[in-house]
């Protein structure tokens, strides 16, 4: 069965282009930019972007394995993921802190989420709603941050210990955040009202 595409913890991405025959295609450590930290397909299929733990970002065609695209847009920050939008017009990358880019250019939107007093200090996760006017940040100040798309402004705080993934439902009305203590939660987007809290012993 053909695998599109795989991701190497030794620093290089390869696309699968069928059984056994795999393509190198994103040699990262011959540019010194570290190994990559997160993968994630365009919204049409097309595409694949990359992120690196020492701030490169890579766009690979997924059909043939070319590069159409990679640099530092951000200069050499430590990345953690990437997410598109559902239109495919903006991506949100998530580091120090998180950042809505232009998918065409990397221009820089908005830059979302408090300010790192240290490099330890990272957004663990930032994904957009399904209709793409609002953005969910795990930020590390003990709180998830809800910020809209357009104005980069904070809408509302959602208390959540030490967040490691969020994500919106389906239809955008509600948040799940996954924390470093094995609890999830749930809020209402609208009000912030929590919903559950459900621990380990769930």
């Amino acid at each position: 069965m053909s695998v599109p595409f795989r991701v190497m913890g030794i620093g290089l991405v390869f696309l699968c282009i069928g059984p056994g025959t795999a393509q190198e295609a994103v040699p990262w450590r011959q540019y010194g930019w570290g190994n990559v930290a997160s993968s994630v397909y365009s919204p049409d299929g097309r595409q694949i972007l990359s992120v690196s733990k020492s701030g490169a970002l890579w766009l690979t065609d997924a059909a043939t394995g070319e590069t159409v695209r990679s640099g530092l847009p951000l200069g050499a920050v430590p990345l953690q993921g990437a997410a598109y939008f559902p239109d495919g017009k903006r991506i949100v990358v998530s580091g120090p802190q998180a950042w809505v880019l232009d998918a065409e250019t990397w221009a820089v939107q908005h830059v979302l989420g408090p300010e790192p007093e240290r490099y330890t200090q990272f957004v663990e996760d930032a994904v957009p709603s399904p209709d793409g006017q609002q953005v969910l940040v795990a930020e590390y100040a003990d709180t998830v941050g809800l910020y809209d798309a357009a104005t980069g402004d904070r809408i509302r705080q959602f208390p959540v210990v030490s967040p490691r993934q969020v994500r919106f439902s389906a239809g955008g009305a509600r948040v799940v955040a996954f924390s470093n203590t094995d609890t999830i939660e749930l809020f209402e987007t609208a009000t912030g009202d929590s919903v559950a809290t459900l621990t380990e012993d769930w």
